[in-house]
């Protein structure tokens, strides 16, 4: 089995307001914290890579981006917040951030390694969880939700993160990191149209 952990804050404060509504939602955060535990069960039996490579599991944005993407489509599906009110509200965290530190990138989030460099930094939170999960909605849009978060799990073990990514989006992580870019120089209320249907997926 699994032991599913949160902080004490996500129980024991009731959101009063979007920003902690979005933060620590209980329910939102232990969905979050469940599709790690799905995560979790496809490598259980696969050795850890080394801390300066693509992990195991797949690029750190990838691990974090899908399990904040399915919390946050959780919340909508189940009438908790609004898909749409948490997508749009990380967009323009994203942005902010983006205006202050144009360098920002999905690549500075691939390794543990860069996970820990990335630690205690003003954007870390918008770029490992907020585009991310925009980053997980944008694959979608590429090949399907069954691809990203079933078919690249179950395929994970077999063929490893490089070649599961490719069987299921149709690209290698490069080919979508340079989609994604072209994607998010998309005005915002775009970005938002190609993704809303989503909300319909599961």
């Amino acid at each position: 089995g699994f032991l599913i952990m949160t902080a004490a804050l996500n129980v024991n404060e009731l959101p009063n307001n979007l920003t902690t509504a979005v933060l620590y939602d209980p329910r939102k955060v232990m969905a979050h914290e469940y599709f790690h535990a799905f995560q979790q069960s496809h490598v259980i039996d696969v050795a850890q890579r080394s801390s300066d490579k693509i992990t195991e599991y797949g690029p750190i944005w990838l691990i974090e981006g899908s399990a904040e993407y399915v919390s946050v489509l959780i919340s909508g599906q189940k009438y908790w917040k609004p898909f749409e009110t948490i997508m749009r509200f990380y967009q323009r965290q994203i942005d902010n951030n983006l205006a202050i530190y144009p360098g920002l990138s999905l690549k500075m989030v691939e390794t543990r390694d860069q996970q820990r460099i990335l630690s205690g930094k003003p954007y870390e939170i918008e770029l490992m969880y907020y585009w991310s999960a925009w980053a997980v909605a944008h694959a979608i849009n590429i090949s399907s939700y069954e691809s990203v978060l079933y078919g690249f799990w179950d395929d994970l073990p077999t063929y490893g993160p490089e070649v599961a990514w490719e069987r299921n989006v149709g690209m290698t992580f490069e080919e979508f990191y340079n989609s994604f870019d072209e994607f998010w120089s998309l005005d915002a209320v775009m970005k938002w149209e190609r993704i809303a249907w989503q909300i319909n997926a599961m």
